[in-house]
């Protein structure tokens, strides 16, 4: 039996609502990955689930002796929880580093990494599953 072209509509709508329902809308905007970095890739971030760790590495190089060095960290935070963002790492220019934290492997983290050149800069913000599986 064919559905009416409206009554299909309105039954396919009904379907993408329910199952856009499922996640709040602020959460499903958030991209969903393991890795972020800032605009031309100044700095960046990637999150390792298996051990809680985030490779912090920053490109950037400051104008000369007299200029401050230009540091990177990453910042993290639970999915869901309102609190302020946790900072995590301090890479000073052209460097890498790993840092680890002891995260819940039953959450979410919302992450993004930041700069001070001369002012906070920060990438957009990702979220990833701490146990690593897929949402």
């Amino acid at each position: 039996m064919r559905l009416p072209v409206k009554k299909a509509a309105l039954v396919t709508s009904a379907a993408v609502a329910l199952v856009a329902g499922t996640v709040p809308p602020a959460e499903a905007a958030v991209p969903y990955r393991n890795w972020v970095q800032a605009s031309h890739n100044k700095a960046g971030v990637i999150f390792y689930p298996e051990g809680d760790s985030f490779r912090i590495w920053n490109n950037m190089r400051s104008d000369g002796p007299e200029t401050l060095p230009i540091v990177a960290h990453a910042e993290w935070n639970y999915v869901g929880v309102k609190d302020k963002w946790h900072s995590i790492g301090n890479v000073f220019e052209q460097s890498n580093a790993v840092y680890s934290r002891n995260l819940s492997e039953k959450r979410q983290i919302y992450f993004r990494v930041c700069y001070f050149a001369p002012r906070q800069e920060c990438s957009s913000t990702v979220r990833f599953r701490v146990g690593g599986r897929n949402p």
